[in-house]
């Protein structure tokens, strides 16, 4: 992991002199591919994976304990956890990938989104079912 970490250091220190009419992703060299893809790909995607271990499969006491919420406010939390959170995370990462000119991924972004909670919705009526 570290020589892969040094390789692609390395390529982003020479995407400013020897390597910088090299094109990577579309019109960007090295350095502006790997930017592109850490900040606009993995950060909103690894905000909403959190989001959703924390509103989905976190225990309810461990949550409670780690950010010492009771009563209306912990329900507005969940509540904003479950659905609002991702939905905005999915909005950050779609508006992203269309400043690009990828806009169909952005309506892909959309319908995971509605995908997702149509699911979520209906494992929720199923457990309660089983109650």
């Amino acid at each position: 992991m570290g020589a892969i970490a040094w390789l692609i250091g390395l390529g982003t220190v020479l995407s400013f002199n020897y390597w910088e009419n090299i094109k990577v992703l579309g019109d960007r060299n090295f350095f502006a591919s790997v930017d592109f893809l850490t900040s606009s790909i993995m950060l909103p995607l690894g905000g909403l994976l959190i989001g959703v271990f924390v509103a989905w499969t976190m225990r309810a006491d461990l949550k409670t304990q780690q950010i010492d919420l009771q009563g209306w406010v912990m329900a507005l939390f969940n509540f904003s956890l479950r659905y609002v959170t991702p939905f905005a995370i999915i909005l950050v990462f779609a508006y992203n990938l269309s400043q690009t000119y990828i806009v169909p991924i952005m309506l892909i972004s959309i319908a995971v989104y509605v995908i997702y909670v149509v699911r979520l919705l209906r494992v929720k009526r199923l457990k309660a079912r089983e109650v």
